[in-house]
């Protein structure tokens, strides 16, 4: 049998290869254009190769950019001088490092911007040269095909001008790419010197924070320290004034979209605050913001770009700009705060250390009197918090704030002993990162209630015009909503910046990357948390769409459109489920898992449940034909084995009825697919009533039928179109038989309308002496004994 596969597949494989062979050969002589088209796409040719001769010396100027790279060069030569001479300094500090650092990333900025139209360049020269070779082979090709056959002596003639015009074009951009890669090259040797003073000065710098650890500071209580305190120090200060980078072209050409969107994020808010004012401002959470707009767009726009600017090589002055801007509105937007009074001191001091604290750094202050001042501010600071401590003790959270208060005053202890016998570099990274944690928590709260409100403030108008649903269910969906933003800002952008400021990472990217990559394997499968944490949103986010969608169709939007409130439900409730499981294969996706195995698990598992979750399937599938025939809907009044219910919601197992008891009873929905149903209010709400009346006998028939149509005339509540109907059905026993029919206009209210109209007629009949028999017997008397007899 192998055998036979073999040689059979064999042939096979042998008469496949020579369909392929033959439908190649027959490809490429359909491809071989005709000796009548040579002439025109040799013409052609010889266009195209004017256009690039003409273009190929506008791709870009070569001048000018020989010129910039001239002035790079000449400026990395006076750099180098500027950073030997530092470098002799033996008290450089580190701000000085960074300043030079600075001055090389905006010299690299404006590297990358001459560069850029350069790169361009060359790749639009090699795609031409691409294009030519391409050319060149197609030509050739050809030629070789038609020299079997007897070509005429012109057609040679327009091959052999083809063959020069794509030489002359090959040669023509072969000498312009190696220009502009020789350029390109010069130009790359400024940039490899740029990357190699970077590095210096990060070597240089991780020495010095090398070298502060190994080597213990001069203790403050020695009188070495106060003799640093010299003319030469207070002369580095002005120095440091002096040496502050600020902001020019290339800053503003790299990070302009970032402007752009700073100042659109806060115009866009502060309109929003003010247009909504009346709502913030009877919103306790969100008054502050009512009363302060335009502090409110300017801080959530300064956050909202700090919490998505990942480059740490931005300006420090830039950034101490924005931190003044946002820390100056926050400090606005607590003017009115109505707590507690030290926690608006303790605000405003935060933020004017974050101020304080970032011109320091940004001036190079000299260590000794940074080391003063951290002296100074940890001792005002435990003092401080032992004041609050005392006021606080008669609030309801003083527990909870004495804790915060303890631990806050044992930090800044540690702080306060660590500058004193020498251990600055331990102190000052204890108190900036303290001082940037505090403000980074501070911010992001108010940020995130920010997100908030505006999430709620959108459902609320929303609630108002196209959404339909409970307060609760709206609160709710707020809520849910406004858990997917914060977790993600909280994850993506909080938690990244705190792990930099403890020195776990050295930049956001780097902390983004790491919490993003790292996880677990299970299986074969390696589940990250940036997968994890996307699978949940996509499914969480798919339940909360689902809601919204919900709430949207069952809005009164859908009513002009004469879409019933059943046939809304039904379609909410189709587009939910489906949401859902979608949301919920995606995330599976998400995570990495095969969705072919998993179809294959779920079809087992799928036999498993017919057979052991008959029932429940049954109950699925019913629920479905409900949801699709609609034979009941949601709101709809059924009677079933005699009892009287509205129908409150149609899940896909069961439905839920309250009878008119106020009972809820749970319904499974197979018993309202093949049981007898009788719903009241499928198609109209009307229902006809038949009332019977016995009068006695020798009663005036034509008066009695007259009296019953009055009545049901003079009744509000049944359908005037629908005549009323009198019947004499029979005589009875003791009775006259007649029978009322009429239609009422609403079957919820005909047990009401019955009895109105029997009280009605008791009463009409009692007016004409119509008399309402009751039943009677008579007794006959055929013979009677004598003993009793009675005499008349």
């Amino acid at each position: 049998m192998c055998i036979f596969l073999h040689i059979n597949l064999g042939i096979a494989q042998s008469k496949i290869e020579g369909v392929e062979e033959q439908t190649k050969e027959k490809a490429t002589v359909e491809n071989v254009p005709k000796i009548s088209e040579i002439i025109p796409l040799e013409s052609e040719l010889e266009n195209q190769f004017l256009e690039i001769k003409n273009s190929v010396g506008e791709l870009v100027d070569v001048e000018y950019i020989n010129k910039e790279y001239k002035k790079v060069e000449n400026y990395l030569k006076n750099f180098n001088t500027q950073f030997n001479e530092l470098k002799k300094e033996e008290s450089v500090g580190s701000n000085e490092l960074k300043y030079l650092k600075d001055e090389l990333i905006q010299e690299k900025q404006i590297f990358n911007d001459i560069n850029r139209p350069l790169t361009d360049a060359i790749q639009e020269l090699e795609k031409s040269r691409l294009i030519w070779i391409a050319e060149k082979q197609k030509w050739g090709s050809w030629k070789a095909f038609l020299l079997k056959e007897d070509m005429p002596s012109q057609a040679k003639i327009s091959f052999n001008n083809a063959e020069k015009t794509i030489e002359n074009a090959l040669t023509l951009i072969s000498s312009q790419l190696n220009t502009l890669l020789k350029l390109q090259g010069d130009g790359y040797k400024n940039q490899s010197v740029i990357n190699d003073y970077t590095s210096k000065i990060s070597k240089l710098h991780q020495k010095k924070i090398v070298n502060s650890f190994e080597k213990a500071s001069i203790p403050m209580y020695s009188i070495s320290f106060f003799e640093q305190f010299t003319t030469k120090m207070i002369a580095s200060i002005g120095r440091g004034f002096k040496t502050i980078v600020l902001p020019n072209s290339g800053f503003f050409q790299k990070y302009w979209w970032s402007i752009v969107m700073q100042l659109l994020i806060t115009f866009s808010v502060i309109f929003l605050i003010r247009r909504n004012r009346k709502y913030l401002a009877n919103h306790k959470d969100y008054k502050i913001l009512a009363n302060r707009a335009i502090s409110s767009g300017v801080f959530f726009g300064v956050i909202f770009v700090f919490m998505i600017y990942l480059d740490d090589n931005s300006l420090q002055s830039w950034n101490l700009f924005l931190a003044t801007i946002g820390g100056v509105s926050f400090g606005r937007l607590y003017t009115n705060f109505e707590g507690q009074v030290w926690k608006k001191h303790f605000l405003y001091a935060i933020v004017s250390l974050l101020i304080i604290t970032g011109l320091f750094d940004l001036i190079s202050l000299p260590i000794p009197i940074f080391r003063v001042f951290i002296l100074l501010l940890s001792t005002v600071g435990i003092y401080k918090i032992y004041t609050w401590k005392k006021i606080n003790k008669a609030t309801d959270k003083s527990v909870k704030y004495d804790r915060f208060f303890n631990i806050a005053a044992i930090y800044l202890i540690i702080v306060l002993f660590s500058e004193i016998i020498g251990k600055e570099v331990l102190a000052i990274f204890m108190y900036e990162s303290l001082l940037k944690t505090i403000i980074v928590v501070i911010f992001m709260i108010v940020f995130l209630k920010m997100i908030h409100a505006g999430i709620e403030l959108g459902f609320s108008r929303l609630s108002k015009k196209v959404l339909s649903g409970s307060p609760k269910l709206i609160s709710n969906t707020v809520k849910r909503f406004s858990t997917i933003i914060n977790v993600l800002i909280i994850i993506f952008a909080f938690l990244p910046r705190l792990l930099v400021i403890w020195g776990v990472y050295e930049s956001i990217p780097n902390a983004v990357d790491s919490i993003v990559k790292s996880g677990f394997n299970l299986g074969q499968v390696n589940i990250s948390i940036g997968l994890l944490i996307t699978s949940i949103s996509v499914l969480y986010g798919s339940y909360v769409l689902s809601t919204i969608i919900e709430m949207f169709l069952m809005s009164d939007t859908f009513e002009k459109d004469k879409l019933d409130q059943g046939t809304r439900l039904s379609i909410a409730q189709l587009i939910r489920y489906f949401l859902l499981f979608f949301g919920f294969l995606l995330a599976i996706a998400t995570l990495g898992f095969n969705l072919t195995n998993f179809t294959i698990v779920l079809s087992a598992l799928g036999v498993g449940i017919g057979f052991g979750l008959q029932g429940i399937v049954n109950n699925f599938v019913s629920g479905l034909i409900l949801l699709f025939e609609r034979p009941v809907r949601e709101g709809d009044t059924i009677e079933m084995q005699g009892e009287w219910s509205e129908i409150k919601k149609i899940g896909l197992r069961a439905t839920r009825v309250m009878t008119f008891d106020q009972s809820d009873v749970i319904i499974p929905n197979q018993d309202l697919v093949y049981n007898q149903v009788t719903n009241w209010t499928l198609s109209n709400r009307k229902r006809r009533l038949k009332i019977a009346v016995g009068v006695a006998y020798g009663s005036n028939v034509e008066l009695v039928m007259n009296l019953l149509v009055a009545v049901a005339k003079a009744n509000n509540n049944l359908l005037k179109s629908y005549d009323p109907i009198v019947l004499f059905r029979n005589f009875g026993d003791s009775t006259l038989n007649f029978e009322l029919r009429v239609l009422a206009k609403d079957a919820l209210n005909s047990i009401q309308v019955e009895s109105d109209l029997l009280a009605e007629i008791d009463k009409v009949f009692r007016e004409n002496n119509v008399e309402i028999a009751f039943p009677q017997l008579d007794l006959h008397l055929r013979s009677v004994d004598k003993s009793i007899a009675i005499n008349k």
